[in-house]
């Protein structure tokens, strides 16, 4: 990830947040939810392989915060997803 040291602290928070909140999964499960997650919030933030510290903020956003889940539903939401849509909306 190429981009200023403020972009990948606050992305680590946000990825620590989540396992946390994730933590009645099975450990590799929720490694691989932290991955899916880290991935998206990368693939929205960079432009030209760089991540813009604006676009990490507004991607954050639009995840909204971590919530701890039962393990049959998503540790996370996405505004944009429509009810009923979960991780695959995001």
């Amino acid at each position: 990830m190429t981009g200023n040291n403020e972009s990948t602290q606050l992305m680590e928070y946000y990825l620590g947040r989540l396992g946390r909140a994730a933590a009645k999964f099975p450990p590799a499960e929720r490694e691989e939810i932290v991955a899916e997650i880290r991935s998206h919030i990368l693939e929205r933030s960079q432009v030209g392989g760089v991540v813009e510290p604006g676009r990490v903020r507004e991607t954050l956003e639009a995840l909204g915060r971590p919530r701890r889940s039962r393990p049959n539903t998503s540790p996370t939401r996405c505004s944009s997803a429509p009810p009923g849509a979960g991780r695959r909306g995001c």
